[in-house]
């Protein structure tokens, strides 16, 4: 369940991917307003199991935020699903 006071954005297609002006934009979006500011937040990153563009999130996180909270950390969410099938 979503809390009531949560803050969901997102854009995308399933036949493009989102250029990086566009991840950038929905990065600022996302954290626009938040008090934030002196904070640390941490991210949780898929692990290798799962595709994601982390260059591109490392970047537009750390421009974003970089300069505005007090500490930016990376978790990588090892074991948050069903373990994997082995290939036939």
């Amino acid at each position: 369940m979503i809390a009531p006071d949560a803050h969901l954005i997102g854009e995308g297609d399933e036949h493009r991917t989102l250029s990086e002006s566009t991840v950038y934009a929905l990065v600022e979006r996302a954290f626009a307003g938040r008090a934030l500011t002196g904070k640390r937040l941490l991210v949780i990153i898929p692990d290798s199991t799962r595709t994601a563009p982390l260059p591109l999130m490392f970047r537009a996180l750390y421009e974003v935020l970089g300069n505005r909270v007090a500490r930016l950390d990376y978790l990588i969410a090892l074991g948050t699903h069903p373990p994997l099938g082995r290939p036939p």
